[in-house]
């Protein structure tokens, strides 16, 4: 088993390095990509397989893990095969913004992915705590800023009132 999943691995990195030579500089970002996508597949599997189906699916975070992997994967599925089909089309410009948007996909839902670990330690925690308590903390820094600004464009207004002068026979739309 461990034999497929290598060969597969290394079969999807040799179509995308084969497919992004020289035009496309992230052929090594998207081989470790790829790494990472294989490696959380197998991971699903093995939990899978490690708790069984009954203890597996009865956490909602092994659900939520599954679900994130299965689209990063057929995300992942369709990027080669949008590379596929732009690498032998001689116009790819039409692609380059999807696939970069497919990638871009791709990276926010391994970003999801890494969401898990924030309860596995406790300095996480903290780190989170301390973000959601930064609005509530920061609300008077922010009233005294705006109240510096307020102040600031009136004192600019009054030093300035006569200074500059709008001329009303110009039409900026008809130059």
């Amino acid at each position: 088993f461990l034999t497929l999943i290598y060969n597969t691995y290394l079969t999807l990195v040799d179509i995308s390095y084969s497919l992004s030579t020289g035009k496309y500089p992230g052929v090594i970002m998207r081989i470790i990509s790829w790494g990472f996508t294989i490696f959380y597949v197998f991971e699903q599997i093995s939990f899978l397989w490690a708790y069984g189906q009954k203890a597996f699916f009865s956490k909602k975070s092994n659900i939520f893990g599954l679900f994130i992997v299965a689209i990063i994967f057929v995300v992942k599925l369709i990027e080669l095969t949008l590379l596929l089909v732009s690498h032998q089309m001689v116009h790819i410009s039409q692609f380059r913004m999807i696939i970069w948007n497919i990638v871009r996909l791709s990276n926010i839902l391994l970003l999801t992915r890494t969401t898990r670990l924030i309860v596995l330690f406790p300095w996480t925690r903290l780190v989170v705590s301390v973000l959601a308590d930064l609005p509530s903390n920061l609300t008077p820094v922010f009233g005294i800023l705006i109240s510096a600004f307020y102040f600031y464009a009136l004192l600019g207004m009054n030093l300035f009132y006569d200074v500059i002068k709008y001329d009303n026979s110009t039409n900026s739309s008809n130059p």
